[in-house]
C-alpha cells in the first residue's frame, strides 16, 4: 500500500501540470490579450503557485515562462487602461496640450 501513493503523486503531477499548460495555451493571442481576460491570468497564476514545489516541476519551463509573458502584458494593459480612463476624466474640459502632436 505504500508504494501505491508514488504513481498517484507522480500522476496527479502530471495531470496538474498538463492542465496548466492547456490553461495557458488556450489564452487569446498576446496581440488580442484585453483586460477582459485579467481575471484568467491571475488564476493561471494562482493554481501555479499553489501547487506544491514536486508538481511544479511537470509544468514545462515554456508555459512557465508564457505565464510570466502574460502577465507582464496584462499589467501594461491595465495600467495604459488606468491611464485612460484619467485622461478622459480630465482631459474633457481641461486641453493640456493633447492633440497638438497627434500623428
Amino acid at each position: 500500500q505504500m508504494y501505491s501513493k508514488a504513481p498517484s503523486l507522480y500522476n496527479e503531477g502530471v495531470t496538474l501540470a498538463t492542465t496548466l499548460k492547456d490553461m495557458v495555451n488556450g489564452l487569446p493571442l498576446m496581440e488580442n490579450l484585453t483586460v477582459e481576460w485579467e481575471k484568467a491570468v491571475t488564476q493561471l497564476r494562482e493554481i501555479y503557485d499553489g501547487m506544491t514545489s514536486y508538481q511544479q516541476q511537470f509544468v514545462p519551463q515554456e508555459t512557465l515562462f508564457t505565464l510570466q509573458e502574460y502577465e507582464e502584458r496584462m499589467k501594461e494593459l491595465i495600467a495604459q487602461a488606468e491611464e485612460n480612463a484619467a485622461n478622459k476624466t480630465e482631459g474633457t474640459e481641461n486641453e493640456s496640450g493633447s492633440g497638438e502632436t497627434e500623428v
